[in-house]
């Protein structure tokens, strides 16, 4: 972020593919001299796109939404805990009621964040009209639709249907070389 802010041109790249560039110059050993050297050939070699910064208000909603997801793990093992406890032959009172003062504030703060999103959510904009459009498919709520929306941010950069099944691992890769015949990986496609 500081780089793109003092107007540098930015990319973010899978390491396996510095990686394995590096392979094919038949570059050995590692040090930083070298790895800087190797990327900034990468770059020039195969100019990788430019990266742009996720807006404010979709950074956010990511932040939120992992809160969400924390609480929400949380509030399982509490559950978990309670049930632990219910069952056992003699419960301490005082770890019982801890456990229920720990899920009344796990709550507490499940309901604050579900509303921080949907008023977060609710602010006019292209936020609200992705969501929106999102949530006008059958099924899918307005949470869900946050969702899909924080973990696919980078994909509206995605030009064709061909990149988008093989984001989503639905289009298996050939495995043969002229006598080995292997299996292509099978993807799930629910």
């Amino acid at each position: 972020m500081a780089l793109h802010t003092a107007q540098f041109p930015v990319s973010v790249v899978n390491a396996a593919q510095i990686k394995f560039f590096a392979r094919s110059t038949l570059r050995r050993g590692k040090t930083d001299a070298m790895d800087a050297e190797i990327i900034a050939r990468y770059g020039a070699t195969m100019h990788p796109a430019r990266w742009v910064p996720t807006e404010k208000s979709l950074s956010e909603l990511r932040a939120l939404i992992h809160e969400r997801d924390t609480v929400v793990e949380l509030m399982t093992i509490e559950k978990s805990r309670q049930h632990a406890l219910d069952h056992r032959h003699e419960a301490n009172p005082i770890a019982l009621q801890l456990s229920r003062d720990r899920m009344a504030l796990l709550c507490t703060q499940l309901e604050q964040v579900n509303v921080a999103i949907s008023t977060l959510i609710a602010v006019p904009g292209e936020l609200q009209e992705q969501v929106t459009l999102l949530a006008s498919v059958p099924g899918i709520g307005s949470l869900t639709a946050a969702i899909l929306l924080t973990e696919t941010h980078h994909l509206d950069r995605v030009g064709s249907a061909r990149q988008w099944a093989a984001y989503a691992r639905l289009s298996p890769a050939p495995r043969q070389s002229s006598a080995m015949q292997g299996k292509t990986p099978q993807y799930r496609t629910t």
